[in-house]
């Protein structure tokens, strides 16, 4: 429906008149729609990391919700994103999708290791956006800077993110900061 309907604006005269008078928006817009029309070949060969995300996001909505709003406890409900963490031994999976990028004699298993590569490194960004988060959990303007930066550096906060997360691997940060206190 998206790419009809830009079809459809791009075919009227107003549309031929501005990009005749604005050549290099229309190169713009021209290599924009050619990187947009390559996105489903993307998300199809990282689909099972994006199916297994998306299903740990709906099972954390479910579980989430239904610890609000019922009166029977199955569990203990989820923790803040400040206290997320999770196995320090997950950081193998993530080494192990590199790898199988980077050394060529294992091409086969590249799309295998494109898969390892963003679903452990979207757990490791969550990892680090909780760092964040415990780091200025007590600052409303650092949070709300933060948020600001997120939403329009996301790849910055992104890398960022990821970085915090593969350093609490190794460093803990939550737990040495604990200690000093």
């Amino acid at each position: 429906p998206w790419n009809a309907q830009w079809q459809a604006t791009t075919q009227t005269p107003e549309w031929q008149r501005f990009v005749t008078g604005n050549p290099r928006f229309a190169k713009v817009i021209e290599e924009g729609l050619a990187s947009w029309n390559k996105v489903p070949d993307v998300t199809l060969r990282v689909f099972p990391a994006l199916l297994a995300l998306e299903s740990m996001a709906a099972l954390s909505l479910a579980w989430g919700l239904f610890h609000r709003i019922s009166r029977t406890r199955i569990g203990p409900p989820l923790t803040r994103l400040r206290d997320f963490r999770f196995g320090d031994q997950l950081v193998w999976g993530l080494l192990a999708g590199i790898v199988m990028v980077v050394v060529p004699s294992l091409d086969g298993l590249h799309d295998l290791g494109l898969n390892l590569i963003v679903f452990f490194g979207a757990l490791y960004v969550l990892r680090g956006l909780g760092v964040l988060a415990w780091f200025i959990a007590a600052r409303r303007l650092a949070l709300a800077v933060l948020i600001i930066l997120a939403l329009f550096f996301p790849p910055a906060v992104g890398i960022l993110s990821l970085g915090l997360g593969l350093g609490d691997t190794w460093i803990d940060w939550r737990g040495r900061a604990r200690q000093l206190t």
